[in-house]
């Protein structure tokens, strides 16, 4: 009974912890609380609303918002004029976000 008493003031002392924090700032960040939020590339958040590169071979950043969805953003398109001899070069996965994504070449 005395254990299952610690274990929920404990709890109830970091959801405390974590309701000071300010999520809703740019940036925010707070040491006392995790940012759990859910994404499939694997990405460890310590902040909120911060853009962090996804891992190697995911060509993109990822932000996890204060609601704890997360929004990624890829490469920009770039538009060549019809008969440039410039083009655009493919996406480099052995690459973080930004220097992955596609560069204009211009022979």
């Amino acid at each position: 009974m005395k254990y299952s008493l610690f274990l929920v003031v404990l709890y109830v002392s970091y959801i405390s912890a974590c309701s000071r924090c300010s999520y809703t700032s740019a940036c925010s960040t707070c040491s006392s609380c995790r940012v759990d939020c859910p994404n499939p590339l694997g990405i460890q958040f310590k902040r909120f609303n911060c853009w962090t590169p996804a891992p190697i071979g995911n060509c993109m950043k990822c932000k996890c918002n204060s609601n704890l969805s997360v929004e990624c953003l890829s490469c920009p398109v770039k538009y060549i004029s019809p008969g440039s001899p410039c083009y655009m070069s493919e996406i480099d996965k052995s690459l973080q976000y930004p220097h992955c994504c596609p560069k204009t070449v211009c022979p």
